[in-house]
């Protein structure tokens, strides 16, 4: 985990969000997953978040960044170590792991399931709040899978102690069913899509104030004249800063120190 004062080099992820994945999708736009926490969701249903950033790994040098080639980023290692090791490999090559412009991000948030039944209908609710989402089709691919995630349900919740009426099954489930983390969710639960506009290295620090606002940050409250927007490491209002950076330097320090 790198955190600020490491000042790493970050993948600077610009995005739209799509409604209509169906008609975006062909076999040449990859799709992949990205996780957000929850207030991150909410910022993106709100439309304030349109870029994300991620901290670049697996690479050894961080000397100085080249002009990348098509999706290859380079990142070279100090004048010193070229000149004492002019045999070995002299940089890191890498493309993005989040995949390329055009591409498509399916969001996984945190999520649970509050009604299905035995012929593949899921409706599936979100932690960050917002609409449900309606499933036909079953929620996971393999079959299998289906038939032990809805037994598990039916345990936890029998094991809760949850009314079951014949003819209805169990009602009121959502109390007694507990979210479920981002990284557990299948992409048929995915409500949120992402069209990826532009990618781009940077390191953390060099973050500008209009990029700080598309990160989705926050305004706590209005000063005299200029809004103050929220810092992440206080619990409670009446903090913040009129630099949107200091805000989103609390933001990285809230998720990664």
């Amino acid at each position: 985990m790198k955190t600020w004062n490491d000042n790493p080099y970050v993948w600077v992820i610009k995005f739209s969000r799509i409604k209509c994945p169906e008609l975006a999708r062909n076999p040449e736009i990859k799709e992949r997953p990205i996780l957000f926490s929850t207030p991150m969701v909410q910022v993106i249903l709100k439309g304030c978040k349109k870029q994300t950033r991620r901290v670049v790994r697996d690479i050894t040098y961080t000397y100085r960044q080249l002009k990348p080639i098509g999706d290859l980023f380079f990142f070279l290692s100090p004048e010193e170590e070229l000149k004492a090791n002019y045999h070995e490999k002299m940089c890191d090559m890498v493309t993005c792991p989040y995949g390329s412009p055009g591409d498509l991000l399916w969001v996984r948030e945190s999520w649970k399931p509050s009604a299905w039944d035995c012929e593949g209908f899921w409706k599936i609710t979100y932690k960050a709040g917002g609409n449900a989402l309606n499933i036909h089709d079953g929620l996971f691919e393999d079959d299998d899978r289906e038939l032990d995630f809805g037994f598990a349900l039916c345990d936890l919740l029998e094991d809760k102690g949850c009314e079951y009426i014949d003819e209805q099954g169990f009602i009121n489930t959502y109390q007694y069913i507990p979210w479920k983390p981002s990284i557990h969710m299948p992409k048929k639960a995915a409500r949120l899509w992402l069209r990826i506009e532009e990618i781009k290295v940077e390191r953390l620090h060099d973050i500008s104030e209009e990029d700080a606002l598309s990160e989705g940050i926050e305004i706590d409250h209005m000063g005299h004249t200029l809004p103050i927007y929220k810092d992440y490491l206080q619990t409670k209002l009446g903090f913040g800063y009129e630099d949107p950076i200091l805000s989103f330097q609390s933001l990285w320090q809230s998720i990664n120190g």
